[in-house]
């Protein structure tokens, strides 16, 4: 595994060829194009903020 999105999303690098895939919405894999990478990015983020919120709320 080459990064871990969310818990569900991850991306993946084949140390053979170096062809890259990650998790669709469905589950399945699907080559990592920009737009895939772009999305990701976006879904790091927004699950980062998501998981932060919800330790500072169960922390108080």
């Amino acid at each position: 595994m080459k990064k871990e999105v969310t818990l569900y999303v991850k991306e993946y690098e084949c140390k053979f060829c170096k062809k890259q895939v990650t998790t669709s919405d469905t589950g399945r894999l699907t080559p990592l194009t920009d737009t895939r990478k772009e999305i990701n990015e976006l879904l790091r983020q927004l699950y980062e903020k998501r998981t932060k919120r919800k330790l500072e709320h169960h922390c108080s």
